[in-house]
């Protein structure tokens, strides 16, 4: 096992008892990261590192295992020499990091279609509840490329 500082800690310096284990549940497994901010897809390509898993090139050919993407994505953009066995967001990723081991393929966790100029909801206003976390932000990055306006709290009118 690796140890590694927790993903949330918003302090440059830990000690020791800050430093979790870091289950190889990727071992064996092929990655490749497309759309994904540069800052986060560094960290991301050191925690699947540390997690046994490996982050192929661009060039790579034949089958690897996932694709993670950012939350929207549009595959036709791309061209990709390698197939995928699965196609999924940095949220997908994060919480495996999280849980120690592969989690399961929620909704949440697919990239969101890129709709371009066509937002069937334009001028909808949506208010999120019931929902947190990752979960609730995959649904608010959804409305909006819908073209809704997501809203954390409506205004009561007399």
């Amino acid at each position: 096992m690796i140890r590694r500082p927790p993903r949330s800690t918003l302090f440059p310096y830990t000690t020791p008892s800050d430093l979790t284990e870091v289950e190889k549940f990727l071992m064996g497994k092929k990655l490749y990261l497309s759309g994904v901010e540069s800052e986060q897809e560094s960290d991301l390509v050191d925690w699947i590192n540390e997690a046994g898993g490996e982050v192929v090139s661009m060039q790579e050919a034949g089958e690897i295992d996932y694709l993670i993407t950012g939350l929207v994505f549009d595959p036709s953009k791309k061209t990709f020499c390698m197939t995928f066995k699965q196609v999924l967001n940095h949220l997908w990723l994060d919480d495996c990091f999280d849980e120690g081991k592969l989690a399961n393929i929620e909704y949440y966790r697919k990239p969101i279609p890129d709709f371009g100029h066509d937002k069937p909801c334009h001028d909808v206003v949506v208010g999120i509840s019931s929902y947190s976390g990752r979960e609730r932000s995959f649904i608010s990055k959804l409305a909006v490329a819908l073209g809704m306006t997501s809203q954390e709290v409506f205004a009561k009118r007399d």
